[in-house]
């Protein structure tokens, strides 16, 4: 063989490690190995590099075993360089059911939580320098801490203060200000947890779904043919219901409190700030979705909060058990990050 063509298969196997290593997020010290052997393996006699040659074959087994791919090694390297070529400033998100269908059977050697991992939820990667590693988005997560942080911000203008004349003019402006876009955003959580219940419902189930579920579910209506949407409502019962049906567990919300109380009293609210409109109420000719807004209060925004807040462990616990390892957003963060599962380092 000419040392042309060693070099050639050397830099192809340099190719597939530095693919499947993105894509698995292996550790730092992989990437800084493999750039060194690119940088230098010429400088080699033939039969050291043969040698590396072998060493990488060898480690691309290993590697593949330990991380269970499922994806050929053409198709890791395509769309690594795809990623690298379409992706100079963003970072990309991907899904856990693409992981575990396209690429790996064994992500949990990277992140420890990933059993409990929503199906939806995404991975996230940086395909330039690949620094972004065992960081998962859960947009239901990041929602329920969007409302969070916009509750506490009221609580700092709200000053315990009852009476709001006792507040500055300009602490008053700010409160509701953030009470409304509080409001707002606990809706828009339950709407992305609700809508991601229905959809890993439908990857883990599809098979068992009656066709009124699976239209309700999609929100589709299968005789005309047509979108149906779904109010939050019915989604709020629904949802769960349909879902612990495929998973043979019974599921009753009736008496759930924070539900009923989500889909009523909460849910005016929502209405009046999510359609705002100066128009008299048709029943009693007042300006009842204004007066909802004007009149909003700390106290009132806060329970929404906790309401929802309730009404998600209930779900997860009845659906998974155990809302700490499915929801961990709902709780507070603890001191240290999250560990990765065991490095996939090869080993010299």
């Amino acid at each position: 063989m000419v040392i042309s063509q060693l070099n050639d298969q050397i830099e192809t196997l340099l190719d597939i490690l530095d693919a499947l290593y993105f894509f698995a997020q292996s550790v730092p010290e992989n990437d800084a190995r493999l750039s060194w052997i690119r940088h230098n393996f010429r400088r080699s006699s033939r039969p050291a590099r043969s040698a590396i040659r072998d060493e990488l074959r060898n480690e691309i087994k290993w590697l593949r075993k330990e991380s269970g791919a499922n994806a050929l090694n053409a198709d890791f390297v395509e769309t690594h360089k795809e990623l690298r070529e379409r992706s100079a400033k963003a970072h990309i998100y991907i899904p856990k059911w693409e992981i575990e269908r396209r690429w790996f059977k064994n992500f949990g050697r990277v992140i420890v939580r990933w059993p409990y991992i929503k199906d939806h939820a995404m991975v996230i990667y940086d395909p330039q320098d690949g620094r972004v590693r065992n960081q998962v988005f859960e947009l239901e997560g990041a929602l329920f801490g969007d409302a969070e942080v916009l509750l506490e911000q009221a609580r700092t203008f709200h000053k315990g203060v009852k009476d709001f004349r006792q507040r500055t003019r300009e602490d008053q402006f700010l409160l509701h200000t953030f009470l409304r876009t509080g409001a707002t955003v606990v809706f828009h959580y339950l709407e992305a947890y609700l809508n991601g219940l229905a959809f890993d419902c439908l990857l883990r189930h599809l098979d068992v779904l009656s066709q009124t579920d699976h239209d309700l579910l999609i929100e589709w209506d299968g005789k005309n043919n047509r979108r149906a949407f779904v109010n939050v409502e019915k989604k709020l019962f629904r949802y769960p219901a349909i879902f612990a049906k495929c998973r043979d567990i019974k599921a009753d919300l009736s008496a759930c409190k924070p539900a009923h109380f989500l889909a009523s009293d909460a849910k005016t609210i929502r209405d009046a700030l999510t359609h705002p409109s100066p128009h008299l109420d048709r029943e009693d000719y007042t300006l009842s979705k204004v007066t909802l807004i004007t009149t909003i209060t700390f106290e009132t925004v806060e329970t929404i909060f906790n309401a929802a807040k309730e009404y998600t462990i209930t779900v997860e616990q009845m659906l998974f058990g155990n809302p700490k390892e499915t929801a961990p957003w709902l709780f507070p963060r603890p001191e240290k990050p999250e560990e990765s599962g065991p490095a996939l380092v090869m080993q010299p």
